[in-house]
């Protein structure tokens, strides 16, 4: 299949006559994603990429458990609550449950879970969402246009974390302004991350002290919510989950979840697409065509797999995709692993922001069924629109520097020095306007 028959037919005839300028298998690709691997947790990822490497959907790996690696199979078992529980012995959500209190636990199971989902429904609406990105974003997308047009070169990486914490911020609705917010945003983003980080990739219970120090982080991640539960209006999310019936405690656990599942997300795919772009030479592409922009978001997405690893404990002995699972034991969904399963996707290692992703793999990084993400909207929005800065203000982009970042099990830059390509505007373009 061509790359050109892979792209929505909402582009037209334009595509057929337009020259092929970008490679998403460009070599400058692969090598981005080796230094990428063997700097972040490369045991892991050898075990998710070779080990697994088979045409079986299951496998057993002794003293770890099971891995699923096949994207239907992973799907089915994303939404199996009866077989395969975030709420088991060996799950990332027990964990967190130690630290965070049982109101944390956005995607777990159980009737409180459900409950839980029904009450937050009204939570993230498109008029808050939009609203709340408009207040926090504006400032820091105006600053990029200009800083690009004027031939400045920008961290990427370090834009990613400020545009995170600053959301933080104003989620929260914290009384803060100028640099007094620029520091908090810094502060909340690295806790997001320490607490993260806590979490034993091995799944096992957290001792006391480990509990007593993550609480420790937890405690700085949420300070100030309480005065904004209080007396918050219903532009801050305490506000209106008090207004939604949500006690203080209830919506400590729930603003905590939140900060921390979107501390990596939005960050790590913001710093990968824009690398992404940039090695397979589509920044131009997307600039002539930026109808592809939602699509070149979900492709990255993929390509990047916020969520490399899953974790469940299996409910009961049982069979499943041909294996036995016994009961009680670690499975890891290898998303990293689902998104490249080639009986699905064609060309699944290739970077393409007009591919049309199967429905077996789409927006599977921000879950499925009743754990699909309730932030999809807002972390949406957020890639959208410091994406749409960083194309405004440069035509053409060139990375003069990037540095891996080491120890992450999610590999991404940890510095992504970028700037506009020809240096700085002799005028400036309207935004959007086509290179």
């Amino acid at each position: 299949m061509s790359v050109e028959s892979t792209t929505p037919a909402s582009t037209g005839a334009s595509h057929a006559a337009e020259p092929r300028d970008w490679d998403p298998a460009a070599p400058a690709k692969r090598r981005s994603e080796r230094r990428l691997l063997a700097a972040s947790r490369p045991l892991a990822w050898f075990l998710l990429h070779a080990i697994v490497r088979n045409r079986r959907d299951v496998v057993h790996i002794p003293r770890l458990g099971y891995v699923i690696t096949g994207a239907v199979a992973c799907r089915e078992a994303a939404v199996d609550s009866e077989h395969f529980r975030k709420d088991g012995p060996k799950s990332a959500g027990a964990l967190l449950t130690q630290v965070m209190g049982k109101t944390a636990l956005l995607n777990m199971e159980g009737p409180d879970h459900v409950a839980l989902r029904r009450r937050l429904q009204g939570l993230f609406t498109p008029k808050f969402v939009n609203e709340l990105a408009d207040r926090a974003l504006a400032p820091i997308s105006a600053e990029v246009v200009a800083d690009l047009q004027a031939g400045k070169t920008l961290d990427v990486s370090l834009l990613a974390r400020r545009v995170t914490g600053t959301m933080m911020c104003h989620m929260v609705g914290l009384r803060l302004e100028g640099e007094a917010r620029e520091k908090r945003a810094r502060e909340m983003y690295k806790l997001g991350q320490r607490l993260v980080g806590m979490v034993p990739t091995n799944m096992k219970e957290l001792d006391e002290r480990e509990v007593a120090a993550a609480k420790a982080v937890f405690e700085q991640l949420v300070d100030g919510i309480d005065e904004v539960h209080a007396d918050g209006d219903e532009n801050t999310i305490p506000g209106r989950l008090r207004e939604l019936g949500f006690d203080l405690e209830e919506t400590r656990g729930v603003v905590g979840m939140l900060l921390i599942a979107g501390t990596e997300t939005t960050s790590t795919a913001l710093v990968r697409i824009t690398s992404l772009l940039y090695d397979t030479s589509q920044w131009k592409r997307l600039q002539r065509h930026r109808e592809l922009l939602d699509n070149a978001i979900e492709e990255g997405l993929r390509c990047a797999t916020p969520v490399p690893v899953s974790t469940r404990t299996s409910a009961k002995d049982f069979t499943f995709h041909g294996t036995k699972i016994r009961k009680d034991e670690l499975v890891l969904i290898a998303w990293a692993r689902a998104i490249r399963d080639d009986r699905v996707i064609e060309r699944g290692t290739e970077f393409d922001i007009a591919r049309e992703i199967p429905r077996e793999l789409r927006l599977i990084w921000f879950g499925a069924g009743p754990h699909f993400c309730l932030g999809y909207n807002l972390a949406m929005r957020e890639l959208t629109t410091v994406l749409t800065a960083l194309l405004d203000g440069a035509p053409e982009i060139e990375i003069t520097k990037r540095k891996a970042a080491r120890k992450v099990l999610l590999p991404t830059w940890d510095e992504l020095y970028v700037r506009r390509a020809g240096g700085a505007a002799t005028s400036h373009a309207p935004a959007g306007a086509s290179a």
